[in-house]
């Protein structure tokens, strides 16, 4: 029986900003204090990824490998990929694994509500948009069931991720150690078997 999950094909985001610099960042990204050099090619081949439709991709790896570095400079350059909007929601500050959607939906705008992860699904549903969720590793569990349920319930979302553990999506793309890692199932080292439905394709 096919799910919602398994219906779109691969494509781009529906929505192309024509200039780059119209693109919003809410969550207050830091602004980089150093040229983005070194990772021009991991960049690259994620820029690549997302503009074919991918939907979840997390930055795997320990602490100071440039993770959060790298995606914010996807952040900054959301413009070229499609989104008009870019959402990034910091999790290394939170205590409690409870907190996750709530720090979602402030990220994304949404106001506060009794039932954050919902009122952000509804926030979130019907635009593109790019949403960066930064160091998930110790509220993992509360990350994976957040991004998986806005994946299903916001089908013009995409979700960049940094954790030093996979959030073990169904159709997540792992770039492990700031490499993409490789497998014996499918050749890309992407630990899925059932892919998350690809953006919507532009015109």
């Amino acid at each position: 029986m096919m799910t919602d999950m398994d219906k779109a094909e691969n494509s781009a985001p529906d929505s192309m900003v024509d200039d780059p610099q119209d693109v919003e960042i809410t969550g207050a990204p830091p602004l980089p204090l150093s040229s983005f050099i070194g990772r021009e090619r991991e960049l690259g081949e994620i820029r690549s990824l997302l503009k074919k439709g991918k939907r979840l991709i997390t930055l795997v790896g320990v602490g100071g490998i440039g993770k959060t570095r790298l995606a914010l400079e996807l952040a900054y350059n959301a413009g070229t990929l499609g989104w008009p909007g870019v959402h990034l929601a910091e999790l290394a500050s939170l205590g409690q694994p409870d907190l996750v959607e709530g720090a979602v939906l402030e990220s994304v705008g949404g106001g506060s509500s009794r039932s954050p992860l919902k009122a952000a699904a509804e926030h979130l549903r019907g635009s593109s948009t790019l949403l960066v969720l930064d160091s998930c590793e110790h509220v993992l569990g509360a990350a994976r069931r957040v991004a998986e349920a806005l994946l299903r319930s916001c089908p013009s979302l995409a979700i960049v991720a940094t954790s030093r553990s996979p959030l073990g999506i169904a159709g997540e793309l792992v770039l492990s150690g700031m490499s993409l890692v490789r497998s014996a199932g499918n050749g890309r080292g992407m630990h899925a078997t059932h892919p998350l439905p690809a953006l919507p394709r532009g015109d």
